[in-house]
């Protein structure tokens, strides 16, 4: 498994993320400012929790907030009707084998990632923006952070992604439809 390399390699292509506890807080390298130059790093397993939603936490929400940085919360087939701000590195992944979970937002952003210095992924999850009347309601925005969505399904919404001011994604094996205006979109100083 790997973070992110010169080699062209994607971030985080295993079934764990890096648990940044054991670095300190701190990705390798010189931190986030590139996180697609970073030097290929074996992604860490202990020390990181497990959250299962909804067995452990009614919601996903609940879980990012109890989540430590590093952590994975595992969600389980059915909807979760919510908007996730997320602020810390997480790994927010389907449980396997089930249904893809569906995370529905009505009139805002499904999910919302903040936090400079920080890796989010997204895995197996189906996003869905239930009444979109204005411009500002997304998929998922990156304001700031590393973003990883694989495996994933966006639905509705103004964009489907959408990556501004320092935010930064990578998008993998990824539906996205149905949105108003642009699948995904980036502005400022955004990369995808």
């Amino acid at each position: 498994e790997r973070l992110v390399g010169n080699s062209g390699h994607p971030p985080c292509m295993g079934n764990q993320m890096c648990c940044d506890r054991q670095l300190g807080g701190k990705l390798p390298g010189d931190v986030p400012s590139d996180p697609w130059a970073f030097p290929l790093v074996p992604l860490q397993q202990t020390g990181c929790a497990e959250l299962l939603v909804p067995s452990q936490y009614p919601s996903i929400s609940k879980a990012i907030t109890a989540a430590n940085s590093g952590d994975r919360i595992v969600v389980s087939p059915g909807r979760y009707n919510e908007q996730l701000h997320v602020a810390k590195s997480v790994h927010i992944v389907a449980e396997r084998g089930g249904a893809m979970p569906i995370v529905e937002s009505s009139s805002s952003t499904a999910v919302f990632v903040d936090g400079e210095a920080i890796v989010v992924r997204l895995s197996g999850i189906k996003f869905r923006v239930l009444d979109c009347r204005g411009n500002f309601d997304h998929g998922i925005e990156s304001k700031s952070g590393f973003v990883v969505i694989e495996d994933c399904e966006i639905l509705g919404g103004h964009r489907g992604v959408f990556v501004y001011h320092t935010g930064q994604a990578m998008v993998l094996r990824t539906i996205i439809k149905n949105c108003k205006d642009h699948g995904v979109f980036g502005k400022d100083s955004a990369r995808l």
